[in-house]
């Protein structure tokens, strides 16, 4: 059979998002080197079940003619019996971090069973790798491979530190950046890290994190807690880190 991949995923732009953008860039990527098609739901959690009834009749109309079929995250795992029963494709998905330890009982019976069965698992991180262990998915199976970025796209629209010291109004003269994005949430650990990690590097180091979301609040009370310079923007939360004089 001519090598050709199915790609599924349920986030999908223009949905914006950590797993739309990982779907984007793996179909837009693998394809350059592998024939693939791609099965994508672009509309957040509204259709979900109109997606999977979607899956269930390509997969019965056209599991054959597939070499490989590689799932965006594990909760599309719950497809396996389907694509087991209705194609000769070799099966593998994407475990990123909360879709393999998503909080509920009957999910961690179902998943992680049913994660075991792939030939195999992409683990973007050590991490997410001990988080499969954990759950009885064998180490034979999982590969790591970290999120990549592609610095040329980067680099399109980024801020220099010039930029950045006139609109927080900051001083970065001799100070190394750290810089992170994404929605604040607690087990992303913007909190632990000013808690833990800033108060000891706190003289060379600037610490950035742009989002929002439920812990933005603890983690400003945990800046207060730590003495630490901070300013806060309407989309930003930016550490400044210093002490007080």
């Amino acid at each position: 059979m001519k090598k050709k991949l199915l790609f599924i995923t349920r986030n999908y732009p223009p949905i914006i998002g950590g797993l739309e953008k990982y779907s984007y860039d793996f179909y837009h990527n693998i394809k350059k080197n592998i024939p693939t098609e791609l099965l994508a739901h672009s509309k957040g959690k509204k259709g979900l079940i109109y997606f999977g009834f979607r899956v269930l009749f390509h997969i019965i109309n056209n599991g054959n003619s597939y070499s490989h079929i590689h799932l965006a995250d594990a909760s599309l795992s719950i497809f396996y019996p389907f694509l087991k029963l209705l194609s000769n494709a070799s099966l593998s998905l994407t475990v990123h971090a909360l879709d393999i330890t998503y909080d509920n009982y009957l999910y961690q019976k179902i998943i992680p069973a049913l994660v075991s069965r792939f030939d195999k698992i992409v683990c973007v991180s050590n991490s997410t790798l001990e988080k499969c262990k954990i759950r009885g998915i064998p180490e034979k199976i999982c590969n790591i491979i970290p999120n990549a970025i592609d610095f040329n796209k980067l680099k399109e629209g980024c801020l220099n530190i010039e930029d950045i010291e006139i609109k927080f109004n900051l001083n970065l003269k001799g100070k190394k950046i750290l810089f992170s994005v994404g929605r604040l949430i607690k087990r992303k650990g913007n909190q632990w890290f000013v808690k833990e990690v800033m108060p000891n590097i706190a003289s060379k180091y600037v610490y950035i994190i742009a989002g929002d979301g439920p812990e933005k609040y603890n983690i400003r009370k945990e800046i207060e807690r730590q003495h630490l310079i901070f300013i806060i923007t309407a989309y930003y939360q930016v550490f400044k880190s210093c002490r007080r004089c």
